[in-house]
């Protein structure tokens, strides 16, 4: 989906991942990850994101984007 990894640690049996959305920078997103973690899909760009997201039943609250 176009996010960054800013910094990955391990932490206990898990991997942890600081992570950061396309083009912009004042906000970011911590994801623990176990064993069996499989790559995930790539999405090309925001609006193909936000069209995944909405599939997954995520609710857009961000003005900016959730009209896109």
């Amino acid at each position: 989906m176009g996010w960054r990894v800013l910094q990955v640690w391990p932490y206990g049996d898990l991997t942890l991942a600081s992570v950061l959305p396309p083009a912009q920078d004042d906000f970011h997103l911590e994801i623990p990850g176990g064993l069996g973690a499989a790559a995930q899909p790539q999405f090309g760009d925001v609006d193909a994101s936000l069209a995944e997201l909405r599939k997954r039943g995520v609710e857009i609250v961000d003005p900016a984007v959730r009209d896109r």
